[in-house]
């Protein structure tokens, strides 16, 4: 009876370990990658305006000259209902989407998303920066993924200025140099703190620890 007892309570322990074990991991995973900073990432929810009153955060903006588009549309999502779609179907065109959002400055902040298409044109990604009276003072390098025939994730890590107090997350296709036509639908959006080196391990001595008890 003590011996049954005894290897109750050891698989007991066990258990709570093994549950504890879980949640460190799942917290630290989430800590990692850090929250998606972007609202309606997804492009699920209404509200996306053409470009017009920029001092909203959180808020999503297209922008399109003459012979392009972007639109929201649930002809393709790469998951849910929804995503966004633009097309560039003459000279010297472009189309896209931004969102500001609020940071602290001096961050790693990585921005990616899923897109697919067809395009003799450029996609490019960026990172606008403003301070804190809201005056742009500067940009990161575009970044110009190739465009997949299926939807596939690309992923960029920029060095934010220690000045930036707000960084503005560019999504967009042009032809100004390519002269081509093109179209590319985009999806699951994300903006995210990338956690300095010293962060993760501390968090890997952490889990270590929990480990040996």
């Amino acid at each position: 009876m003590t011996h049954n007892l005894w290897r109750l309570r050891i698989f007991s322990r066990m258990t709570i370990y093994s549950g504890q074990i879980t949640i460190f991991l799942a917290f630290s995973l989430s800590s990692i990658q850090g929250a998606n900073l972007l609202l309606n990432s997804g492009f699920e929810s209404g509200g996306i305006r053409p470009a017009g009153d920029q001092s909203l955060v959180g808020k999503w903006f297209t922008f399109n000259s003459t012979g392009a588009s972007a639109v929201r549309t649930g002809q393709n999502p790469a998951t849910g209902d929804f995503h966004m779609g633009f097309g560039v179907f003459g000279a010297d065109a472009s189309s896209g989407i931004f969102q500001d959002v609020d940071i602290l400055g001096g961050e790693i902040l990585n921005f990616s998303g899923a897109h697919f298409g067809f395009s003799e044109t450029e996609v490019e990604v960026r990172l606008e920066y403003f301070n804190g009276d809201g005056l742009k003072i500067g940009r990161s390098e575009n970044f110009k993924p190739d465009v997949p025939s299926a939807y596939r994730r690309f992923s960029y890590d920029f060095d934010v200025s220690e000045d930036a107090r707000r960084v503005r997350a560019v999504y967009a296709i042009q032809n100004f140099d390519t002269r081509g036509n093109g179209y590319a639908s985009l999806d699951n959006v994300r903006l995210s703190v990338v956690p300095e080196p010293s962060s993760v391990t501390l968090l890997g001595i952490a889990f270590l620890s929990l480990v040996g008890r």
